[in-house]
């Protein structure tokens, strides 16, 4: 550096992300961090390091900056390291004196306690979910000295720690000192009020969701069970089993190979002299018989394959006459298809204009799963004459809206075939023609991918990739084939495939037949409410078929319940007219989430959701609509909608790109809207009375209940009583904590001789101590017991489950508020918070309570 100015130069090398910072830190207030930044850029790039050019003095500032930081992160760390020799050193005379010989004893003191944990460095391995808010260098060096108060002994000590406090205090802060050791003030300091103005400015618009978004993090996260995978056992058979030939030169004329057949012949045995069910499909799919044999459902049980290799291909690539439609059209509408397709209109329809155009037209391809790159050319042919219902029909039953190629043929292949077919059609990459490949375009796909094909391959004339044409159908094909190969996870987007696919021609009780012989031949978890005698998909209402279902089988639910495309593509419709709506009262989905919420619960019922789309003016609600859109919406089968499954509804689903065009559309929606009146009405929205599917999965005993007369209720007798025997739960022995504790539950079971009574289970006791708090006489623990004086004590009665579950009912979920996670112990402890089912009720504590099994009380 000493040869700068003598003919020494200085090459400066800056990084991208050193750039950024120095532009953020050096922006002047009167000009944009973007501005900046191009500036600097624009200087980098031309070379400028003179004393007349901006990078330079910016980089020399930023230095200076940096090293000031640094210089201050050093300070604050040796004020901490001279505040904590002070303690240390008096925990070190301590432990090194009298102390010794305590240590470890009953006959320790706190005094003793304490100077052993200033040397205890304690491990956690928990990560935080939020950011942590930051707090004040001097703030927390005074905490620091409070904490360990009981370890500062003399008045040199004391003049230590106020010396350390007052350089570290804020500039500007008036000082105070109590007892020798500085101490807040009441008022904040400077830089702690203009740091808390600065997080309120810079988060003023996300901070509602923010919060929402850190107490739904914070919910019960079920442990799901991991489900085995088995099959039915029968005595299956493994004879003729051996291969079938048919040549690939096959593939380039219009013929089909003799072992291909179509896929809507495909069944298994069930019994001797019984037709196998079979379920409808395109009438150009296939299956091959090296994959599965059509002769052996009628004489021998088989284990199933996986059908994982799909083959596409196009016999003439020139030519696309043939009349074999891979995306068959709906028959004739029904009464209810029409209403279903005029319900779907209105609701698109949004300003009543009487057809679609722009928005309107564009969520009307997405709710009928228009492929994204596909829809400007679609909503361009559709614009060029009104879209009205007519017109809307015509392009939903004639299929135009997708675009389907006529000539193209798919085939379910076994492994060994897919290897030879991709060996073969390979050697196109070396040779333009060789005998035995076919003349065509071929395509393999792996089912578990829809839309990334495994490979291409094209006639060597061409060259080229087959047309785009028939994306879709592709994708309602492969969807097809994962319903066939016993899959249980399908999207709104898959269920609606599979019903194009021609799957909607069965009814839905055969189809589920059909599936459940399917899925009896192949290793798949036993999933609970897929079994033969699980429920009618068609029963509507609180229908408890999809009760015991996990949250990723609620596609393949909604499956068997629908009873064609038009039912669902209605109920899709009106999503897409529910969050217009929100948007045209200028409102966020939070925001309408919270104005739902009446009951103030953190949850949206049906009876809420209900009355919010009232208030919102969605026309055309029932009891039975509401059921079913409450499942198209509900992702975890709990009856019940929480934030982030409201926002994924009314915001936009499907990948990002959806996301995104949902979302920039709601927002012009929301500009449009301008200062419309989005008030709450004062009263709250009222939900409307219905019977809620949260109520209805937990089982028949809620319908089973009794009425109770008022001259019964006035000899039910509930009082607090004495809890004198306990359960051990967990105890905080190995845990390292400062305080033993643990954790019991109360024995509530009642003798024989006590039948008309019921003692509830509150929540669990926390008992400083690691005995049994049955034997501390100075604090009682109490629960609530309920008697029924209308009978003996030797007699059960009739109506105390009734009262039980009518004034004490169960609580609606949990929310987790505290565990042990990161904690190297064997047993781990994890605190739920009760959430009442309505504002009527409340949990058995004001703090959250740890339990297990709890109830509510009112």
């Amino acid at each position: 550096m000493r040869g700068i100015g003598k003919g020494q130069t200085l090459l400066v090398l800056v990084a991208p992300e050193i750039l950024n910072l120095v532009a953020t830190a050096m922006t002047p207030s009167s000009m944009d961090t973007l501005t900046h930044l191009e500036r600097l850029r624009t200087d980098l790039n031309k070379g400028n390091l003179d004393q007349d050019g901006l990078l330079l003095p910016e980089l020399m500032g930023w230095l200076v900056l940096n090293g000031m930081r640094s210089e201050k992160i050093q300070f604050n760390l040796l004020s901490e390291q001279r505040l904590a020799n002070i303690w240390r050193k008096n925990a070190y005379r301590e432990l090194c004196g009298d102390a010794r010989r305590r240590v470890g004893s009953v006959a320790a003191t706190p005094r003793d306690r304490a100077s052993l944990d200033v040397f205890r460095e304690r491990l956690d391995y928990r990560v935080e979910n939020t950011i942590p808010t930051s707090v004040d260098f001097h703030v927390k060096l005074t905490a620091l000295v409070e904490c360990h108060r009981a370890l500062i002994f003399t008045d040199h000590d004391r003049q230590i720690i106020a010396h350390v406090l007052d350089q570290s205090r804020p500039f500007g802060a008036e000082s105070s000192l109590e007892d020798g050791v500085g101490a807040s003030t009441d008022s904040a300091p400077m830089t702690e009020v203009c740091s808390l103005n600065s997080e309120q400015v810079q988060e003023q618009e996300q901070e509602q969701e923010q919060e929402q978004e850190q107490e739904q993090e914070q919910e019960q996260e079920q442990e799901q069970e991991e489900l085995p995978c088995e099959f039915v056992p029968r005595k299956y058979q493994r004879d003729t089993e051996g291969p079938t030939t048919w040549y690939l030169e096959e593939l380039g004329i219009q013929a089909v190979p003799v072992c291909f057949k179509p896929l809507s012949t495909f069944g298994v045995f069930t019994a001797i002299g019984q037709t196998p069910r079979t379920c409808s499909f395109p009438e150009g799919v296939f299956f091959s018989e090296n994959y599965y044999k059509a002769a052996w459902g009628l004489h021998t049980h088989r284990r199933l394959k996986n059908a994982m290799v799909v083959l596409e291909w196009v016999p003439d690539s020139n030519r696309d006459v043939s009349k074999m439609p891979c995306l068959p059209r709906p028959p004739s509408l029904s009464t209810h298809n029409e209403t279903d397709l005029a319900r779907a209109f209105d609701m698109l329809d949004a300003d009543a204009l009487g057809e679609l155009q722009g928005d309107s037209l564009d969520n009307a391809l997405e709710a009928l799963d228009v492929p994204l790159r596909e829809r400007p050319s679609v909503a361009l042919d559709m614009s060029t004459t009104s879209c009205t219902l007519e017109a809307f029909k015509h392009a939903v039953l004639t299929r135009a809206v997708y675009r389907p190629a006529q000539n193209r043929f798919y085939v379910i292949l076994s492994l060994p075939e897919a290897e030879v077919v991709r060996a073969h059609t390979h050697q196109r990459r070396y040779v333009d023609f060789s005998p035995g490949l076919p003349a065509c375009d071929i395509m393999l796909h792996n089912t578990s991918a829809p839309g990334y094909p495994l490979d291409v391959f094209c006639v060597p004339r061409s060259r080229i990739v087959p047309s785009k044409r028939g994306a879709y159908q592709t994708t309602s094909v492969l969807e097809a084939v994962r319903f066939l190969d016993s899959e249980h996870h399908f999207s709104d987007t898959a269920v609606d495939a599979v019903l194009r696919a021609g799957v909607q021609h069965t009814e839905p009780m055969a189809r589920k037949i059909w599936y459940d012989e399917v899925r009896a031949c192949r290793r798949r978890p036993k999933i609970p409410g897929l079994a033969l005698g699980a429920g009618d998909p068609r029963i509507r209402g609180a229908s408890t078929f999809v009760a015991n279902l996990p949250s990723d089988a609620l596609g393949l639910a909604a499956l068997f319940r629908a009873e064609d495309e038009f039912e669902r593509l209605a109920l899709r419709c009106t999503r897409t007219r529910v969050a217009t709506a929100i948007a045209g009262k200028n409102l966020h989905a939070v925001d309408a989430f919270r104005a739902f919420d009446t009951n103030r619960t953190g949850l949206v019922n049906c009876g809420e959701l209900w009355g919010g789309l009232e208030w919102l003016g969605v026309p055309g609600l029932s009891a039975d609509r509401i059921y079913e859109l409450m499942r198209l919406l509900d992702r975890d089968n709990d009856g019940l909608l929480t934030l982030p499954e409201f926002r994924l509804a009314f915001m936009g689903g499907g990948d990002d790109e959806d996301y995104d065009i949902m979302a920039a559309k709601l927002d012009r929606r929301r500009s449009l809207a301008g200062a419309v009146a989005s008030t709450v009405p004062s009263g709250g929205i009222v939900p409307k009375p219905i019977v809620e599917l949260a109520v209805a999965r937990e089982g028949a005993g809620n319908f089973a209940l009794k009425a109770v007369s008022k001259a019964t209720l006035t000899k039910v007798k509930v009082k607090a009583h004495l809890q004198t025997q306990f359960n051990y739960v967990w105890s905080s022995r190995g845990v390292g904590a400062h305080t033993e504790c643990g954790v019991w539950a109360p024995n509530v079971s009642l003798g024989l001789h006590k039948a008309n009574r019921h003692r509830l289970n509150l929540g669990h006791y926390a008992h400083k101590g690691l005995r049994d708090p049955a034997r501390d006489t100075k604090q009682h623990r109490m629960t609530l017991e309920v008697t029924d004086l209308n009978v003996l004590r030797l007699k059960t009665s009739d109506s105390m489950a009734t009262v039980v579950a009518k004034l004490f009912p169960p609580p609606l979920r949990w929310r987790q508020v505290w565990n042990t996670i990161g904690k190297r112990i064997d047993k781990h402890l994890y605190v739920w918070a009760a959430i009442p089912p309505s504002s009527d009720f409340a949990h058995s504590s004001a703090r959250a309570p740890i339990c297990c099994i709890a109830r509510n009380d009112n």
